[in-house]
């Protein structure tokens, strides 16, 4: 639906990753979502910006548990589950 929406690849990839932390969703779909918003051109620091820009809306506890997961998708060293 990224050509119904309006938005530009990066940026559709990034309000997913968003939807997907509010919604307090499984690992694996973290990893294929990131994916899909490095090939978009986000950077590292954009994917992990999105848990500051959803942590007001989507709580704390969400983003706290969201976190490790992002940062294992995008290969931090020492986040191997």
């Amino acid at each position: 639906n990224i050509e119904d929406s309006g938005l530009d690849r990066r940026t559709h990839a990034l309000v997913r990753l968003a939807a997907l932390i509010a919604l307090g969703a499984p690992s694996a779909a973290y990893c294929c979502q990131v994916e899909v918003a490095r090939e978009a051109g986000a950077s590292p620091e954009e994917v992990l910006g999105v848990l500051v820009a959803a942590g007001p809306l989507a709580g704390m506890p969400r983003v706290l548990s969201a976190a490790p997961e992002l940062m294992r998708a995008l290969g931090v060293p020492g986040t191997a589950p």
